[in-house]
């Protein structure tokens, strides 16, 4: 725990200092097989009282100030499709929306993550019935030479479709270790990431748990 991180500076020039109580880590796995200048995480603290939007198309977040006429005017919103509204709960760690999925009568639990392609872990009974429908589908390798799945027809809250391509298939002994922290006692899980946001934009909402899904 860093008692005080001085100043830290935007590319587009929007700086913030004295940054209190400000946790380390060992990111070795990020500068030695993703990036090799990469300072850290924005995490969920940095954006209390903020919306945010999500364009990875445009590569651009966006913040907007949480106040009683935001919430009354939707503002955010204003030139966009909206394609779904998804309320969301949250466990042990405030930071992890998750909501509910089902694909060919299989129950998972759903949480997002922006930071990896997207990951489905089943029981065995859940991936052969899906696989048997052709939901569950093998896609090969991807340029990492990690195995890969496409799965169709997953539907989230009960209102929006989507299928996602090209997403790592878990074991359970492999969601172990986020499994207790997460506080997921479900059998079945998927994680949203890249795989599902490269078709949407997004709009976050933790104060009233809702995730606004746009037309991108």
């Amino acid at each position: 725990m860093n008692d005080t991180i001085a100043e830290v500076k935007f590319k587009n020039g929007l700086t913030y200092r004295n940054l209190l109580n400000i946790t380390s880590a060992n990111l070795d796995f990020l500068q030695d097989h993703i990036t090799p200048d990469c300072l850290g995480y924005i995490g969920h603290d940095f954006f209390k009282g903020y919306l945010f939007k999500l364009d990875y198309v445009k590569r651009k977040l966006t913040f907007y100030k949480v106040t009683e006429a935001r919430k009354r005017s939707k503002d955010f919103l204003n030139g966009e499709k909206v394609v779904a509204v998804l309320d969301f709960d949250t466990r042990r760690l405030p930071n992890h929306p998750m909501v509910r999925v089902k694909v060919g009568g299989v129950d998972l639990l759903g949480s997002f993550d922006t930071g990896q392609y997207g990951l489905i872990q089943l029981e065995d009974q859940a991936a052969n019935v899906l696989k048997k429908k052709k939901l569950l589908v093998d896609a090969g390798k991807n340029g990492y030479d990690d195995s890969t799945v496409n799965v169709t027809n997953l539907v989230i809250n009960g209102s929006l479709k989507v299928s996602v391509k090209g997403i790592a298939p878990y074991s359970l002994e492999q969601t172990a270790p986020f499994r207790k922290g997460m506080q997921i006692t479900e059998a079945n899980y998927i994680c949203f990431g890249y795989r599902f946001f490269e078709q949407y934009k997004t709009v976050w909402d933790y104060d009233e748990k809702k995730m606004y899904v746009l037309e991108k």
